[in-house]
């Protein structure tokens, strides 16, 4: 269980649901050809595995590539996203998705080319929250549910920066550490993204759990370094920056009898990485 409510299957007076307001529009179905129109009908044909992928990718690359003029997902380009539009296309392609699964009584990851696009629905939602002219309707709580749904069935896959802040907006830290928590001991072997993970977590958690969550984080990287789990040269820069990082942000939540209790710990991991 979670703090906030995810999508129900239709809610016709809120978007916090899985049913799009819109269909998909041509810039999407008739980009290159006839792309996504194509992938879709062959999905709606055989409704395989292999063709919902393909049917889901074509509306991603119709979606996001700056070479379709009406792409509405250049969500890093403020002079072309579209945010609503976006936002509508990626709940259109994660419906499709979950109908697949509901009729084949499927409850496993299909991948993350598959399972992304719920989280992408969670990027258009934050993303939203710079446009002034059609804002998004509840665009934080979108952000966290529909980013829990995709980080769920991989936690390893996405920055916990994104994920967590959403539950860290609604109110929500401890379930916003848990995500950093769970996504660094998901992460695979020589990630790097096990000290942002830390960082995070510490940046998330409440006062009181503060020296308990920077403890298991550090000692988990411990761990791995001890296994031989190494970040790749050009990253251990920035992880040793990263754990001091952490340990300032501790630091500054820990009562001043706590303070300084991380130091040895985190000094272990710095030596261990420079050699």
């Amino acid at each position: 269980q979670i703090g906030v409510r995810l999508p129900i299957w239709s809610d016709e007076k809120t978007n916090l649901d899985w049913m799009p307001d819109f269909a998909l529009p041509s810039s999407i179905l008739d980009y290159n050809g006839g792309m996504a129109a194509a992938a879709i009908a062959g999905y709606r044909a055989a409704p395989t595995r292999e063709n919902l992928t393909r049917a889901v990718s074509a509306i991603r690359s119709a979606a996001n590539t700056a070479a379709n003029p009406a792409a509405p997902c250049l969500l890093d380009d403020p002079g072309r996203a579209k945010y609503r539009e976006c936002f509508e296309v990626r709940r259109w392609a994660s419906t499709l998705v979950t109908v697949y699964m509901l009729r084949n009584g499927m409850s496993q990851n299909l991948g993350g080319d598959t399972h992304d696009i719920w989280w992408d629905v969670g990027q258009a939602a934050r993303k939203s929250r710079a446009d002034a002219s059609i804002p998004i309707a509840n665009p934080v709580e979108n952000w966290a549910a529909w980013m829990f749904l995709g980080w769920s069935f991989d936690p390893s896959r996405h920055s916990t920066s994104y994920t967590g802040e959403g539950f860290s907006k609604l109110g929500l830290p401890r379930q916003a550490t848990f995500i950093a928590l769970r996504s660094q001991v998901a992460r695979p072997k020589n990630s790097a993204s096990i000290y942002e993970d830390y960082v995070n977590a510490v940046r998330f958690a409440p006062a009181s759990w503060t020296l308990p969550v920077a403890t298991f984080a550090l000692r988990h990287i411990s761990e791995r370094l001890a296994a031989g789990d190494r970040p790749s040269v050009a990253s251990i820069v920035t992880a040793i920056t990263q754990l001091y990082s952490g340990l300032s942000t501790a630091n500054n939540k820990l009562p001043i009898a706590d303070r300084g209790k991380l130091d040895a710990l985190v000094a272990q991991l710095v030596a261990a990485l420079g050699k």
